[in-house]
């Protein structure tokens, strides 16, 4: 009787196509380095396609070549464009 009960929520269905959205982060490992010497990573996340890759730097400033690296490989693996909104 005394628990507390409420509706559970809406569920939100996406209707995104494929690279219309993903997600992009990046963290940094705090005061740890890993073996190579790596402070940062970045992470990217396709919301249709539910990959995720994660790239280690030792620089933020390599996130920029990272995004392009991944952009070549969504375009070999998917044969698909970026899609880009204003």
């Amino acid at each position: 009787m005394t628990k507390i009960s409420r509706k559970p929520f809406k569920s939100i269905e996406y209707n995104f196509e494929l690279l219309e959205l993903i997600h992009t982060d990046i963290c940094d490992f705090k005061d740890i380095l890993t073996r190579v010497g790596n402070h940062y990573f970045t992470t990217f996340i396709g919301t249709c396609f539910k990959y995720s890759y994660v790239f280690l730097m030792k620089h933020k400033s390599e996130a920029f070549e990272n995004f392009f690296f991944f952009l070549k490989k969504l375009k070999m693996k998917l044969a698909k464009r970026l899609k880009v909104s204003k």
